[in-house]
């Protein structure tokens, strides 16, 4: 009579192939991406992934400027996309929406390639190294201390502190607080240009834009300049001219030119923020060209 094979072992074999090739698999699609993850994320001064922001301080030279997301946009603040913002401080007025946006993004995307780890020294030890990167206790209090300041919309206050410069390589000694914890076992060295980032001028951040309209809402525009004054007006989407008492019929597109060079003006600078005071009027004074 023959002998029935024995079917145990290969099936223990085959089960065991299949359990080594499963974990194989989950190690190399699963856990390995889920760490490396991990370990990038590590590396950022701001944990703003899938985060909405909505409120942005900055802080260098004893000058703060808040920015603040409006409430209608608060849950699309996100870094890459851009949303409205106003400058709340040193005074409430409009802010530039595209440098915000470009701050965000900066803060989200800039990795710390290097790190001091701390973990491992004393707490004397670690006061005495902090104060030495310019990230001290009494130097993260001191008003002009270099600061940038994220509030989520859940309420997550991330504060990352910018110390000395490093000697070597363009990068300076960071240091983060998270709703006032200070995590002082490691010290991130950033690239110089991230904290210049965040070290813009009242200027920077100030909405520049000189004429805020919709193109197709342009029914009528007077211009003055070294030809006098003259109006120009829509109806029935053409345009016609109206000058001393006279029409002219209207070049469309030159029109259209004018209307969409208008929306993409900005300003340079700032003079003043009232156009009543006597500096304001002093630059005012003798300008031909004028559009309504």
């Amino acid at each position: 009579m023959a002998k029935q094979p024995n079917w145990k072992v290969p099936a223990f074999l085959s089960a065991g192939l299949f359990l080594i090739g499963t974990f194989a698999y989950w190690l190399e699609f699963s856990y390995k991406p889920t760490e490396e993850e991990k370990k990038e994320a590590s590396s950022k001064v701001f944990q703003l992934k899938d985060r909405a922001v909505r409120k942005v301080d900055l802080i260098y030279q004893n000058k703060v400027y808040e920015l603040e997301c409006k409430e209608k946009e608060k849950k699309k603040s996100k870094a890459g996309i851009k949303t409205s913002w106003d400058l709340t401080k040193p005074f409430k007025i409009k802010a530039d929406g595209s440098n915000v946006s470009s701050l965000l993004t900066a803060f989200n995307k800039t990795n710390s390639r290097e790190t001091i780890d701390l973990a491992t020294d004393t707490p004397e030890k670690r006061k005495s190294l902090l104060s030495q990167y310019g990230l001290g206790e009494d130097q993260r209090k001191d008003k002009g201390s270099r600061r940038a300041i994220v509030t989520t919309t859940d309420d997550e206050v991330t504060t990352v502190y910018f110390g000395a410069k490093h000697p070597v390589g363009g990068k300076i000694f960071a240091v983060r607080e998270v709703n006032g914890k200070l995590f002082d076992e490691t010290v991130f060295l950033v690239p110089e240009y991230f904290a210049k980032h965040a070290s813009k001028e009242l200027t920077y951040w100030r909405d520049k834009t000189l004429f805020e309209f919709e193109k197709a809402s342009v029914s009528e525009i007077e211009l003055k300049n070294q030809n006098g004054l003259f109006k120009m007006v829509r109806t029935d989407g053409a345009w016609s001219i109206k000058k001393n008492g006279k029409t002219y019929k209207g070049d469309i597109e030159n029109i259209d030119n004018l209307i969409s060079s208008l929306t993409y003006i900005r300003a340079k600078e700032f003079v003043s923020d009232k156009k009543t005071n006597g500096k304001a009027k002093s630059k005012l004074s003798g300008m031909k060209n004028r559009v309504w």
